[in-house]
This record gives structure tokens, C-alpha cells and sequence, in this order.
């Protein structure tokens, strides 16, 4: 008898792809400096940050749309 997997689990951010924080430079807002975008992204998704806006939307904390 063969077992079936119920699930699986994927560590999307770095792992699969690059850092969550480059992926600021794929964004264009007109009138927002590039840098400022980057900046921002690095500060909402800080990595080594138990307790950064990501984590917590990572922890189901908080809401993505916050």
C-alpha cells in the first residue's frame, strides 16, 4: 500500500527565488526613487527580523494588506 503526501511545503522567499528585498528593483512608481522603493521593501520584509511587518504576515499575525 502506497502513502500519499497531504501536503507540501515550500520556503518561497530566497530559497525558490531571490531575496524578497530585490524584488523592489522589478517595481516602477512614478515619482518614487528606486533606492527609496528598495529601502522600503528591505525594511517591511527584513529577514533577519523575528518580528519585521513579513514576519508577522508570515505568522498569519497580521493581514497581508497591512
Amino acid at each position: 500500500m502506497s502513502v500519499r503526501p497531504k501536503a507540501a511545503v515550500f520556503d518561497w522567499g530566497g530559497v525558490m527565488t531571490v531575496p524578497m528585498s530585490a524584488v523592489a528593483g522589478l517595481f516602477v512608481v512614478p515619482g518614487v526613487d528606486p533606492a527609496e522603493m528598495r529601502e522600503a521593501f528591505a525594511t517591511v520584509m527584513a529577514h533577519d527580523d523575528p518580528n519585521s511587518a513579513w514576519a508577522q504576515v508570515e505568522r498569519g499575525e497580521i493581514a497581508l494588506v497591512e
